[in-house]
Formats: C-alpha cells, structure tokens, sequence
C-alpha cells in the first residue's frame, strides 16, 4: 500500500514518535521511501499529529512555541482517548488518510509496520541519545520507525501513615514481604484493599509483567517465534 504521510510511535510502558514521510518539504512519502532528513532553516506548511490522554490535551499549548519561530506553521493537533485510538488508526490505514506523526503505543509498533503504515526514522537521528531498552521499542526486525518520547516505570508507593500503623518500617524487596505488607495494610492499618492493582482494560496485562519478569520468565520461545505464556515462571508470577 502507499504510505500517506506518517505515523509516529509512542509506548505505553515506553513511548516513542515515530514519523513518516514528514520534514520540511510537501513531498508525499510511498511505501519504498525513508522518510527525509530535515533541512535546517525555517518550517514551513501545516503537519497534523495525533495524540492520546494527556499529551493530547497539551500538545496544542506546547506547539505555540514551535509555530512563533516558525511563522507560517501550522500544527494541527487531534486528541484521542486511549481505548479508542486502536480502531482509529486502522481505519486510518485501511483508508489511507493516516497523520503526519503521531503518538503510538509500542505495543502495536509491530502490527502497524506490517501493515506499512511506518516510514523509517531519518538516519540524521541520532539514536545513541535514547535510552536503549526505550530506542528498542520503536523498532521492528532491526528497523526504526520512531523515536522515544516516555518511559514509565513501575513501582511501589504507598501511604506511610498507613504503613507505620502496619508497623512496616521499610518498603518490602520481594514477593513475600510485598503480600505480607497488603496484609498488614488490612489487618492493622483498617485499609480496605491492601493493594491495588489494574482491574482490567487495556493494558492491564502490564501489572502482571514485573512480577514475571523479576521471576525469570520468557515471554516467548523457540527464538522468538512462539509465546511462552504457560510457563512456569509466568504461572507462578501471575497466581
């Protein structure tokens, strides 16, 4: 299919912007083009960009600044909430009429440049600069098509005047003593939940995957070419 003008990538557990076909010139890009290095001097012309939650609710305050040393830009900015983007992309690939970049989870990183809705990152883009494990979620079978923009982190926070009345001093380091503390949380701090956790909806396959990972699991097998979620670590992990 012919690649219409980008989309770009950002993660859940990790985001990136992935652009396509876009720079400073009015070219359209096709499916056998990388998209083109950006000339120095002033922007010109109007880029539409996607975006989700909270980016997209502020990019268009953040663009002001971009457009007023640019003059003559424009950036057109669509929020879309998260539970809804997924359709809205692959009818904007089906339909060919995809944004110039966009904020993309990860998670459909692979899906979306099978699909050749993805032009590859410009080799002027530096990827040293990003932190690997985040550049690595912009790629697919080696190829770049965005470049990071977030990176969440998964940690444990808690109430400490709660904790202190659960007699909990220090915050707990495995499995054990984080059950022991929910526990703690109940019987003597009068919390009703001792922990929480997303119940479900996308993405809340993520809450399960720390523990997995901290008790060794492989998402998949056979050199990548099957899924490994019955494992043992897994199993263990998500029970």
């Amino acid at each position: 299919m012919r690649r219409t003008p980008v989309i770009a990538v950002a993660g859940l557990a990790v985001a990136s912007l992935a652009l396509a076909g876009c720079g400073r010139d009015n070219g359209a890009s096709s499916g056998s083009e990388q998209a083109k290095d950006i000339s120095s001097g002033k922007a010109t012309g109007a880029i539409t960009v996607w975006a989700m939650g909270a980016e997209g609710e502020n990019l268009p305050a953040l663009t002001k600044e971009f457009e007023a040393a640019n003059p003559g830009v424009k950036v057109n900015i669509t929020a879309i909430p998260w539970d809804a983007a997924h359709d809205k992309f692959t009818a904007s690939i089906a339909s060919g009429n995809t944004p110039d970049a966009a904020m993309v989870g990860t998670t459909w990183m692979g899906e979306f440049a099978g699909l050749d809705a993805l032009d590859p990152t410009p080799s002027s883009i530096d990827k040293s600069q990003f932190f690997p494990g985040a550049q690595k979620t912009t790629e697919v079978n080696g190829t770049s098509f965005g470049v990071p923009w977030y990176v969440e982190t998964r940690l444990v926070y808690y109430r400490t005047d709660l904790a202190k009345k659960a007699g909990i001093t220090t915050p707990p380091t495995d499995w054990d003593g984080l059950k022991s503390m929910a526990k703690a949380m109940q019987t003597k701090a009068g919390a009703k939940w001792g922990i929480g956790f997303q119940a479900g909806g996308t993405g809340s396959w993520q809450s399960v995957m720390p523990f997995g990972w901290s008790n060794g699991a492989d998402l998949t097998k056979d050199g990548g070419k099957a899924y490994n979620f019955d494992s043992p670590e897994l199993l263990e992990a998500t029970k």
